[in-house]
């Protein structure tokens, strides 16, 4: 969903951007501060379309002059670099146990981040209360216009409205609030709400292992369990959005996966959350009881029916549970036994805050997207 935007008195300037003038902030934002020669020869333009280039970002406030080359004989080359005071971006992390928020500016460098972990499950007043004053600290810390704001939730969210879906029995606080009327005081269109694991995908599709696999799946197994699918390099949510929740893949004998996982006491039967600790034990602990093999055969099951119903070129396994090598090597040798021809199978490396990361690296994208610097439609 993208972002409503009020009109500003630079349109026309950023109307006037164009593709070498993108190329051109690309390279800055990703290399730092160059000149108009270094533009020139590093993107592969004439040094008068460098210096067009330049003056169009200039005017539209997107970079700005930073100092000059020392040691140059002749005229000395003048340094640019991105104007990161242009605008902010916000970033909310909504986890049952931990909330996380990161405001960055426009190069996508911090200002200000905080982590709160509460070590228990928060109620949905605790989460909104706690969530607000995060908010509101950011944006002390913050400067320029807020150009994006995005939010990380561990529940399925409606792609046409930006809604939180309340599913039965989730273990998550996130499904029974707005968030963009309880927490960030802005309508639905203003911002940008997605599933935590969809998040976390992002970021593995934009600077983690599958950045050149434009087909995977990403699986996560925590307090909940779900998968975020990666269709020809972008997500897909299916039409309410609740494409990957694999915990609700009937298994033989007609049972879910949670079902089954309750059935043998990983899952809890109130609220469906899982038993990670007891999850490592049974794995960590020689030699494994049938449960354990139980507990893997379901869940490389419901793994197994959605590689084949989709067929990705990848598996990207996440979650707390990953840790342990025991479980990690049986559900790999499970799985790959499910299935009829082999798959890449991997863990991500960005660890727990991996959707705060995505959120970070989304609302980065709608911001350049906002300021016509990035013209690809919304990720998904």
């Amino acid at each position: 969903m993208t972002t409503a935007q009020p009109m500003r008195s630079d349109d026309a300037c950023l109307a006037a951007i164009t593709d070498v003038d993108r190329q051109c902030f690309d390279y800055l934002r990703v290399h730092g501060p160059a000149s108009r020669a270094g533009l020139s020869a590093n993107i592969g333009i004439s040094r008068p379309t460098a210096s067009e280039s330049a003056r169009r970002l200039q005017q539209a406030n997107l970079i700005r002059e930073t100092g000059s080359c020392p040691g140059q004989r002749g005229r000395t080359p003048q340094l640019y670099d991105i104007q990161g005071a242009r605008g902010h971006t916000v970033s909310l992390a909504l986890d049952h146990d931990w909330i996380g928020l990161r405001v960055c500016d426009l190069s996508r460098g911090v200002l200000w981040e905080r982590i709160d972990r509460s070590g228990t499950p928060l109620t949905t007043e605790q989460l909104v209360a706690a969530s607000r004053t995060l908010v509101a600290e950011g944006h002390r810390h913050a400067s320029g216009e807020c150009l994006a704001v995005t939010c990380s939730v561990a529940d399925p969210v409606d792609p046409r409205t930006g809604r939180v879906i309340d599913m039965p029995n989730s273990p998550f606080a996130a499904g029974h609030i707005d968030v963009g009327s309880a927490i960030f005081d802005r309508a639905p269109e203003t911002l940008h709400v997605d599933n935590d694991v969809n998040w976390a995908a992002f970021a593995e599709s934009r600077i983690g292992l599958m950045q050149r696999q434009p087909n995977f799946v990403y699986v996560f197994i925590g307090a909940g369990i779900g998968a975020a699918i990666h269709v020809n390099g972008a997500l897909y949510r299916g039409a309410d959005g609740l494409a990957g929740e694999i915990g609700h893949n009937r298994l033989a004998p007609g049972q879910t996966l949670v079902q089954r996982l309750i059935e043998l006491g990983i899952a809890s039967p109130s609220d469906s959350s899982i038993d990670t600790d007891r999850l490592i034990s049974m794995f960590d602990t020689r030699p494994q009881d049938a449960t354990a093999t139980a507990v893997i055969d379901a869940i490389a099951a419901a793994i197994a029916n959605t590689v084949i119903t989709l067929n990705p070129g990848a598996l990207v396994f996440a979650g707390r549970v990953f840790d342990s090598p025991a479980f990690a090597e049986a559900l790999r040798r499970a799985v790959s036994h499910a299935l009829p021809r082999p798959i890449e199978m991997t863990q991500t490396a960005f660890g727990a805050q991996a959707p705060l990361l995505g959120a970070t690296l989304g609302a980065a994208e709608q911001a350049e997207r906002y300021l016509h610097l990035r013209i690809d439609p919304p990720a998904g």
